[in-house]
């Protein structure tokens, strides 16, 4: 893979909530970045020889999303417990929605609009 960094657009999250973004033919994989934000990663090896999936590490935000904000708790970074703390509530609750949808659609159930939980 390239020793220098390359320069990517998140363009979604996957189900496991890492952050996807494609360059060429690669969909590189990450923690951390919010869809919409733009980044200089520096790509890794595939997870599969052969295969266009690798997961990547961010380098520098180019274009930080507006609803990033600090996690509020201090263990955030090394526990990985509670993700998403990196966006504000109702970014959380959009991206959890898009993710519950996708996972339906997938099923092959009909998705119309949530109720609130």
């Amino acid at each position: 893979m390239s020793t220098t960094g390359i320069t990517v657009f998140i363009e979604g999250l996957s189900e496991k909530g890492e952050a996807m973004a494609r360059h060429q033919d690669m969909l590189y994989f990450m923690d951390g970045p919010l869809p919409g934000e733009e980044l200089t990663i520096e790509p890794g090896e595939p997870f599969v020889k052969g295969s266009k999936r690798a997961p990547a590490a961010v380098l520098e935000t180019l274009k930080f999303h507006p609803q990033r904000c600090q996690p509020f708790c201090r263990h955030y970074a090394n526990c990985g417990g509670c993700s998403l703390q990196q966006a504000s509530l109702k970014l959380q609750h959009a991206l959890k929605a898009k993710a519950i949808d996708e996972a339906l659609k997938a099923a092959g159930a009909v998705v119309s609009r949530h109720e609130p939980i």
